[in-house]
């Protein structure tokens, strides 16, 4: 048997808004990389300008993830 899980490095997909965590889910994403290589709405990384890490969206976005689990 071999499985598979959709995901998506760093959150620029969500575009700031968090109701588009949903529409990710629907179409079958279950997992999601905050800030993979560049800054985005959900903090800075490592590699970026800011190097913050999760900002108070990306807490947000975070403690939803973990309440569709």
């Amino acid at each position: 048997m071999i499985g598979g899980l959709f995901g998506i490095e760093g959150g620029h997909c969500l575009e700031g808004d968090i109701n588009n965590l949903t529409l990710e889910y629907d179409a079958g994403v279950r997992m999601l990389c905050p800030a993979h290589l560049f800054d985005n709405e959900m903090g800075g990384s490592v590699h970026g300008i800011d190097k913050d890490g999760l900002i108070s969206f990306g807490l947000d976005v975070i403690q939803e993830m973990e309440s569709e689990a």
